[in-house]
C-alpha cells in the first residue's frame, strides 16, 4: 500500500511540474513581475517568455507586449536585462507615447525606466496625423527627441502612388520634438515643394500638433489691388493666458501706405471685453487734393458685455474714428454708421429695465460731425401684469429719453403708454382680442440758440399730448390634416380706433424715419417703431394665413393683406403705400417642397394695378456639394437712401465643392437701377484645401463711386501650412 501511494505521489508531481513549465514556457503566457526595484512594474506578454538565470535577461519572443508606466512597446522580440535596465525591441517595433504618437522602427533600445534611449530608422505618427521620420533618434529624459538627417510633414502620401512627393515637407540635419515645451524645433532646415526646396533657414521652430492656442506668426495677407497697390498683412498671434490674447496685423500698401490693426480679447466668468484699434500712417493726396504730405489717423472700437448679476447685465461699446473715409477705404466699407453705446438693463420674472446713452458718428459724405445726435439718458421701463380674473392682462411702458445736438434741435421726452389686453375663445374656434392703449407724452424741444447783438433767443417750445388706440382683432383658425402633412388657413380682421392727434407740429421725427408698410406691422396698433410719431385715424385692416407643415417641417408659409382708412387724420406720406384710403396690398410667400429648395417672396403692390413697389425675392438651391443662392430687390423712392434714388438689385451667389479638395466660388452685385444693368460688385475665388495645405486665389471687381470709394480691382491669395501659424 504505501509503495502505491508513493507512486501516485511522483505521479502529481511529474504532472504538476508539467503544467508548470507549460504555463511559463508556451504560447499566449502572460506575466507581471516587479521586474526592476521601482515603484512602478514592467509588465510583459508575449508568446514565449525565456528566462536565463545566469545573465539575469528576459526574452520575449512572438506578438509581444511590454509596458512601464504610460509607455507601451510592441515587437517581434523583446530582451530585457534586470541589472542593467536595458530593453532591446527588434523587428517590426511600434512604441505607443503617453501623448498620443506612435514611433516605429526596426530596432529600439532604452534605458533608464524608459527615459532614455536610441531608436534606428525611426518614424513617428503624430496623434493629428502628422509624420516624423529620421535615420536615428536619441530619446532624452523621456520628454523630447533628437533626430538627425530628419523630415516632417502633415501631408499624407498618395493612396495610388504611396512613394510620390508630398505636397509639402521640412528637412532638417536636426529635428528636436520637445513634448514637455511641445515645441519642434529644426537646425538648417530646408522647405519643399514637391521634393523642390523653395526655402532655407540655420533655425525655425513651431508647436506641436497637440498644442492648440500658442503665439507665434499667422498666415499672411496677401493681394493686389489698383488703387493700393500690393498689399502685405503680417498678422501675429499672442497668448497672454488662458483668457486673454492680442492680435496684431501691420499691412503695407505700396501706393498708399501703411496701417497697423490690433485685437484684444480677454474672458471673465461674468462677461467679456473685444477691444480693435487701427492705426494708418497714410499718404493724404488719396482723399485729399490739396495735400501730398502724410497723415496719421486712427480708429477704435470696444465690445464689452458683463452679467452683473441674475438679474442685471451691462455692456460698454465704443466705435469712433478719425476720419469717416479712413474707416470705410481701409476698414469696412460697408459700414455707414458708427454707433458708442452704454447700457445697463435688468430682466424680472415680467418686468424689464432700461438705462442707456449713444453717441454716433456718421461716416456717408452728407454727414454733418456737429448735427449728429446724442441720446444720454435713454430710461426704458416694461412691465406685463399676471392675468386678471377675467383673462385680461395690463402693459406698461415708459420712456424718458434726452436728444441733443452741438448744431440742431434737441428734444426731451417722457412718455407713458399703459394698456390692457384680453383674448376671447369662442366655442367655434375663432379668437377675439381686445386692446386699450394710452400714451401720454410731455415734450420740450430746445431749436437752435441764435444770437443778436444785444439779445440772446433761445426757443425753448413745451408740448404735450394724450393719444388713446382701441383694437379688436379676429382670427378664425382653420386646421386641416392629411397623413403626416398639416394645414392651417387663418382670416384675419383688425380693427384700431384711434382720434387725430392735437399737436405734434413742434416735436421732431427722431426715432420713426425709416418706416416701411409691410407685412410684419400691418395689424399693429402703431405702426411706427418709435415715440415720436403715432398712428392717427381709424381703420380696417384684414389678411390672409396660410400654412403647411410636413413632418414638423414648414412646407409653405402664405400671407396677403390690405388695410383701409375709415375717418380721421393720415398722417403718411406719399409713396408709402398708405397715403390713399385703400392701402397697398402687401404679402409674402415662403416655399420649401424640400430640405434643398428655398424661396422665398415678399412684396408690396399698387392698389390700383398690381405693379410692385416694393420686391424681395430670395431663392436658394442647398446639398452636399453646391449651393447656388439669388437674392432680388427692388425698392421704390419712398424707401430710398440719399445715396440711390430708387433700387433694383440682383445679388448672387454660388458655391460649389468640386471634389474633395477643390472649391470654387462667385459673389455678383448687380444694379438694374433704370436699366443700366451695373455690375456693383463681383468675385470669383478657387480654393484648394487638404489635410496639410490651403491654397486660394480669388478676384474681386467693385464698382462703386461715392465718398471717398473708387471703383477697384484686387487680386487676393491665400497660403496656409498646417502647424506652421494655421488656425
Amino acid at each position: 500500500m504505501k509503495t502505491n501511494n508513493t507512486n501516485a505521489k511522483k505521479k502529481i508531481a511529474y504532472i504538476a511540474l508539467f503544467i508548470l513549465v507549460g504555463i511559463l514556457t508556451f504560447s499566449n503566457i502572460a506575466t507581471s513581475n516587479d521586474l526592476n526595484s521601482q515603484n512602478q512594474s514592467i509588465l510583459m506578454q508575449a508568446n514565449e517568455i525565456i528566462y536565463q538565470k545566469k545573465t539575469n535577461i528576459i526574452t520575449a519572443i512572438g506578438n509581444v507586449e511590454l509596458s512601464r508606466g504610460g509607455r507601451v512597446i510592441l515587437a517581434d522580440e523583446i530582451s530585457f536585462n534586470k541589472t542593467t535596465g536595458v530593453v532591446v525591441a527588434n523587428n517590426n517595433v511600434i512604441l505607443l507615447e503617453e501623448n498620443g504618437d506612435v514611433v516605429f522602427s526596426n530596432s529600439v533600445e532604452l534605458a533608464d525606466d524608459f527615459k532614455h534611449g536610441f531608436i534606428k530608422n525611426i518614424k513617428v505618427k503624430m496623434q493629428d496625423g502628422s509624420r516624423l521620420a529620421a535615420n536615428s533618434a536619441e530619446l532624452f529624459k523621456g520628454d523630447s527627441k533628437v533626430m538627425k538627417q530628419a523630415v516632417f510633414s502633415p501631408c499624407l502620401p498618395c493612396e495610388n502612388e504611396p512613394e510620390s512627393a508630398l505636397i509639402w515637407q521640412i528637412k532638417a540635419d536636426k529635428i528636436i520634438h520637445d513634448e514637455k515645451k511641445k515645441d519642434i524645433d529644426y537646425q538648417n532646415a530646408t522647405l519643399e515643394f514637391f521634393n523642390i526646396p523653395v526655402f532655407f533657414t540655420p533655425y525655425f521652430t513651431h508647436p506641436d500638433p497637440t498644442v492648440k492656442r500658442r503665439s507665434g506668426l499667422l498666415p499672411p495677407t496677401l493681394s493686389y489691388s489698383e488703387s493700393k497697390g500690393f498689399i502685405y498683412g503680417q498678422p501675429y498671434f499672442l497668448t497672454l493666458g488662458r483668457s486673454k490674447d492680442l492680435e496684431l496685423e501691420p499691412t503695407i500698401y505700396t501706393e498708399e501706405g501703411f496701417t497697423l490693426e490690433s485685437r484684444y480679447r480677454k474672458a471673465f466668468s461674468n462677461g467679456f471685453i473685444n477691444l480693435e484699434t487701427s492705426l494708418g500712417i497714410l499718404d493724404n493726396s488719396v482723399t485729399s487734393e490739396n495735400s501730398e504730405n502724410l497723415s496719421i489717423e486712427g480708429s477704435v472700437s470696444m465690445k464689452t458685455n458683463f452679467s452683473l448679476n441674475d438679474t442685471w447685465r451691462a455692456r460698454f461699446d465704443i466705435e469712433q474714428t478719425s476720419d469717416k473715409s479712413y474707416t470705410r477705404r481701409y476698414l469696412s466699407e460697408d459700414t455707414e454708421m458708427l454707433t458708442s453705446r452704454l447700457s445697463i438693463e435688468g430682466f424680472r420674472t415680467r418686468n424689464y429695465f432700461a438705462v442707456e446713452g449713444y453717441k454716433f458718428q456718421g461716416l456717408r459724405s452728407f454727414d454733418i460731425k456737429g448735427q449728429q445726435p446724442k441720446v444720454l439718458p435713454s430710461i426704458f421701463y416694461s412691465f406685463v401684469g399676471e392675468p386678471d380674473n377675467i383673462g385680461g392682462r395690463t402693459e406698461l411702458e415708459t420712456t424718458l429719453r434726452s436728444i441733443s445736438r452741438q448744431f440742431g434741435n434737441d428734444s426731451h421726452v417722457l412718455s407713458l403708454s399703459t394698456g390692457w389686453k384680453i383674448p376671447y375663445y369662442s366655442i367655434n374656434g375663432s379668437l377675439f382680442e381686445f386692446t386699450a392703449v394710452a400714451q401720454s407724452d410731455l415734450f420740450i424741444v430746445d431749436n437752435d440758440t441764435q444770437y443778436t447783438a444785444s439779445t440772446i433767443h433761445n426757443n425753448d417750445e413745451f408740448g404735450a399730448r394724450l393719444f388713446p388706440q382701441f383694437g379688436l382683432k379676429w382670427v378664425y383658425p382653420m386646421f386641416r390634416e392629411s397623413g403626416s402633412q398639416h394645414q392651417i388657413l387663418e382670416p384675419i380682421i383688425n380693427v384700431v380706433i384711434a382720434p387725430n392727434i392735437v399737436e405734434t407740429s413742434i416735436l421732431p421725427n427722431e426715432d420713426s424715419r425709416g418706416f416701411e408698410y409691410d407685412n410684419t406691422n400691418i395689424f399693429e396698433i402703431n405702426r411706427y417703431s418709435g415715440l415720436n410719431r403715432l398712428t392717427e385715424g381709424s381703420r380696417i385692416d384684414y389678411g390672409i394665413k396660410g400654412a403647411s407643415f410636413v413632418d414638423n417641417l414648414l412646407n409653405y408659409d402664405l400671407f396677403f393683406g390690405q388695410s383701409y382708412h375709415l375717418w380721421g387724420k393720415n398722417t403718411f406720406d406719399h409713396g408709402s403705400g398708405l397715403e390713399d384710403d385703400f392701402s397697398d396690398f402687401v404679402g409674402q410667400a415662403f416655399f420649401s417642397p424640400a430640405d434643398w429648395l428655398k424661396v422665398a417672396y415678399r412684396f408690396r403692390l399698387d392698389k390700383n394695378n398690381f405693379t410692385p413697389n416694393r420686391s424681395e425675392l430670395g431663392f436658394e438651391i442647398k446639398n452636399n456639394s453646391y449651393n447656388f443662392s439669388f437674392d432680388y430687390v427692388l425698392l421704390d423712392e419712398y424707401i430710398s437712401t440719399e445715396i440711390l434714388e430708387n433700387r433694383e438689385q440682383l445679388n448672387f451667389e454660388f458655391f460649389a465643392q468640386i471634389d474633395e479638395h477643390w472649391s470654387s466660388s462667385v459673389n455678383l452685385i448687380q444694379d438694374l437701377t433704370d436699366d443700366s444693368n451695373k455690375t456693383r460688385k463681383g468675385a470669383i475665388n478657387l480654393t484648394y484645401t487638404d489635410e496639410c495645405f490651403t491654397l486660394g486665389i480669388g478676384y474681386q471687381r467693385k464698382n462703386l463711386r461715392f465718398d471717398s470709394l473708387e471703383p477697384d480691382n484686387q487680386i487676393f491669395l491665400i497660403i496656409n501650412f498646417k502647424n506652421l501659424g494655421s488656425i
